[in-house]
């Protein structure tokens, strides 16, 4: 389905002026427009004239009920409707893949950030879209940008507890010991949800179990102050690590260098 949008969206580059003199633009703030050239008009919405060239979204349900959009014309379906899309943090939040190929091919920044300071890479991680963000990835973005509160997306892939995100991104060389503005690591952002699986990534990172946030805990003891025993069981056992038993074996050191997850490269379509 992917492949068969793909070859829609270039099918019609081949074709003379398939736009119907419609460009589309992309802003530096993540939003995307259509213009048009003659007439000097812009719009949000897709332009009736390009309905035969981008397909129609219709919504549906699937055997259980659940509503959703799909185009026959592209091959792509989505749980939100594409229509209703307007910015490229909005996409990734939704996994729109349309919108992310068009605002691609319109050249606009994957590093465009909201008033949050956050990147269209925080908003995927953040609803768990590990597909959207190994598309991101693909497309270079940035791994480690911290938003306003100084968190990056690992910090909150890890705080609504998404597995499959904070793999992605620690195979992308995410930092998992970069503090927020309240002093928490990913490990602090995971503890309180008692999220073992992203645990047990972070602990393959090796993650530091002893920095302390703004209220003076560790994960372990974040962990601990949620009643999530298991979580705490895990960190216990982490911070016991004989690597962990010296002093300062929170800092870096240049003889023992840090251990990186094994980088193994991002798989998912191209954007372009």
């Amino acid at each position: 389905a992917q492949q068969q949008g793909e070859d829609a969206l270039r099918a019609a580059g081949e074709n003379e002026d398939p736009w119907r003199g419609w460009t589309v633009r992309a802003l530096a703030d993540g939003h995307l427009f259509y213009h048009h050239e003659l007439s000097g008009a812009s719009q949000w919405e897709v332009p009736s004239e390009l309905r035969p060239l981008l397909g129609e979204w219709r919504e549906s349900r699937d055997m259980q009920g659940n509503v959703y959009f799909c185009n026959e014309r592209l091959g792509q379906s989505s749980w939100q409707d594409p229509q209703a899309t307007f910015n490229v943090f909005q996409a990734a939040a939704d996994a729109n893949v349309f919108f992310l190929q068009l605002y691609a091919a319109a050249g606009g920044s994957i590093e465009a950030v909201d008033a949050q300071g956050r990147t269209a890479l925080h908003h995927a991680a953040a609803g768990g879209g590990a597909y959207m963000a190994a598309m991101l990835l693909q497309c270079r973005a940035a791994v480690d940008v911290p938003d306003h509160d100084g968190l990056t997306a690992l910090h909150w892939a890890c705080r609504q507890g998404h597995a499959a995100c904070v793999r992605l991104l620690l195979e992308a060389g995410s930092d998992p010991d970069l503090q927020t503005a309240a002093g928490d690591t990913a490990l602090h952002e995971a503890a309180p949800c008692g999220a073992v699986d992203v645990l047990h990534w972070l602990v393959l990172a090796r993650a530091c179990p002893l920095h302390r946030n703004g209220e003076s805990q560790t994960p372990e003891e974040v962990a601990v102050a949620h009643s999530m025993g298991e979580a705490a069981a895990l960190l216990r056992q982490h911070a016991q690590h004989p690597c962990w038993q010296h002093e300062d074996a929170s800092e870096s050191s240049d003889d023992e260098p840090r251990f990186h997850m094994r980088q193994v490269p991002v798989h998912a379509p191209s954007l372009r």
